[in-house]
């Protein structure tokens, strides 16, 4: 598959699905359009320690943005794979206006979401082990708010989900 975008370790941007004709449903969406995606944007080795993991973004919290960050991997001290998002949305300065968290395989728990106190949002994830745990994290950026880069600028392991950045 050609790649139109830019093409980096961490940071992979693919165009829309150009299925010829269809443009119902968001199906044939050009890569200008404000949906971006990136793959791999961080990547995650542990090899036990503390259960939940902050990670600081670089979205703020007092801007206008819509995202879902998501979790995918294996966790082999549960024996169980990894599939989970952080979907928000921060509306005009106001923090989160919508939020959803969704575990879809219970190696790694999509856990909370906060603010930072300098202004960014953190994710928070959790798991009964992170005994050999790995995973990649995507983001994707959603329409109408437009195209964000997400960056991963700090991580810390920590045994409680209170508030660490």
């Amino acid at each position: 598959m050609p790649n139109n975008g830019t093409l980096t370790r961490t940071n992979i941007k693919l165009p829309g699905n150009s299925i010829p004709g269809n443009t119902g449903f968001g199906l044939s969406t050009p890569v200008d359009s404000g949906i971006g995606t990136q793959y791999q944007i961080y990547d995650v080795r542990f090899y036990g320690g503390d259960i939940y993991i902050h990670f600081k973004t670089d979205i703020s919290f007092y801007g206008w943005s819509m995202h879902n960050i998501e979790a995918v991997g294996y966790n082999y001290g549960n024996s169980l794979p990894i599939r989970c998002n952080w979907c928000f949305h921060i509306s005009y300065g106001n923090g989160f206006y919508q939020t959803e968290l969704s575990n879809i395989y219970s190696g790694l728990t999509a856990n909370r979401l906060y603010a930072s106190s300098d202004g960014y949002v953190v994710f928070v994830a959790s798991s009964n082990t992170m005994y050999y745990a790995g995973w990649s994290i995507n983001a994707y950026s959603l329409n109408p708010t437009g195209t964000y880069d997400v960056s991963i600028t700090d991580v810390v392991q920590s045994p409680s989900d209170a508030n660490y950045f």
